[in-house]
């Protein structure tokens, strides 16, 4: 498929990943907030089997994060800062990653199902045995992307970009 040059994608697969429930005391601090915006604009940060559904990161830096085991179900990471995080084995369904960087990010095993990745920079990213059936991906950047064993069942690529800078 012409669409997909210079992208690597060996397959596609996978149902979808129930989430569970950031570090242990910083999620715990944020359990009833509901808020979590202005908490984390630093790099690093670590959100490990913990709960943010539908919480605000929007516009932060959260470079290098690690975000396992968690759902992050409705989220808001639009325009965040995710270049080199590890989004692994969580729930992302309908998250807004709109313009974010996820330059040399990792995507493993995640249920991406309904997210919105328009305009985002994918630049390099590795992405493997994950959902992103009816994910919105018009016009991100997926310059040396890496798929593999992906759902890309119904996802909208329109305008994608594959061999240009973020």
């Amino acid at each position: 498929m012409n669409l997909l040059a210079g992208i690597y994608v060996v397959s596609a697969f996978l149902g979808g990943q129930s989430g569970l429930t950031i570090s242990n005391d910083l999620g715990k601090s944020l359990e009833y907030s509901g808020e979590v915006a202005n908490l984390i604009n630093v790099g690093g940060a670590n959100i490990t089997e913990e709960n943010v559904t539908g919480a605000n990161f929007a516009g932060q830096n959260l470079s290098g994060a690690i975000i396992a085991r968690s759902n992050a179900t409705g989220a808001d990471f639009s325009g965040a800062n995710l270049s080199g995080a590890t989004l692994d084995a969580s729930n992302f369904t309908g998250a807004n990653f709109a313009q974010a960087n996820l330059t040399g990010a990792t995507i493993n095993s995640s249920n991406m199902t309904g997210a919105i990745f328009t305009g985002a920079c994918l630049e390099g990213i590795t992405i493997f045995a994950s959902n992103f059936a009816e994910t919105d991906l018009t016009n991100a950047n997926l310059t040396g992307a890496e798929m593999q064993y992906t759902n890309l069942d119904t996802a909208d690529m329109t305008g994608v970009v594959r061999d240009g800078n973020c």
